[in-house]
């Protein structure tokens, strides 16, 4: 149906639109669980309703992403289910993807990081410390090193300079702040700060 479009013409911006919004859909789909059950009937409508999109596939709504968001922030659930990593990671990937962050070099395989160590919530007295602590507002990428891995330490214990420069990078999390978001007292503070993150990323490109 799209044919072959190349070089820079109205087709190929048409297509290459569409691969987003395509990935971006399947993203959304996939975290807000609607690919739950017969996956195989669900890419069986999507093929033979695809003659009947406009040359413009429509898009995710800003509104519903701040919507699965705000649910995911506020309430560390997404449709009355709990949050874990394996739902949380592609929405996290993707987020990178939105702000056009380059990964680290290729020698370095990538890993989800809990940006307050989970020792500190399993320690604590908040609620649902064991769900919590995989919200998003708690993850983010960083680059692995086999001989440098942040593991379980406090922010404020990583003395290692090239550590350090990936969190800034990858977590934005300024090293003036280490000694704050190593207190599982102020995860507040970082959830309104990573808040405002993601719904710049989801925001931005719509």
């Amino acid at each position: 149906r799209k044919e072959r479009p190349v070089g820079a013409s109205k087709q190929t911006k048409i297509f290459q639109k569409n691969c987003f919004i395509t990935w971006d859909l399947l993203i959304y789909e996939y975290v807000s669980r609607l690919w739950r059950g017969s996956s195989d009937s669900t890419i069986a409508y999507n093929i033979s309703t695809l003659s009947s999109k406009p040359s413009l596939f429509e898009a995710v709504k800003k509104e519903e992403w701040f919507k699965l968001l705000k649910e995911i922030f506020d309430k560390s659930q997404v449709k009355n289910t709990d949050v874990s990593i394996a739902l949380m990671k592609p929405i996290l990937y993707h987020m990178y993807c939105l702000k056009e962050i380059s990964p680290p070099d290729s020698k370095y395989p990538i890993e989800v990081d809990h940006i307050i160590p989970q020792a500190l919530f399993k320690g604590s007295s908040l609620e649902r410390n064991d769900i919590v602590q995989d919200n998003l507002f708690n993850l983010g990428l960083l680059p692995k090193n086999n001989n440098i891995s942040k593991s379980d330490k406090k922010l404020v214990e990583i003395s290692d300079a090239w550590l350090k420069n990936q969190i800034k990078r990858y977590e934005f999390v300024d090293e003036k702040d280490f000694p704050k978001y190593s207190n599982i007292n102020n995860y507040m503070d970082l959830f309104k700060k990573r808040k405002k993150i993601f719904e710049e990323a989801f925001g931005c490109c719509r």
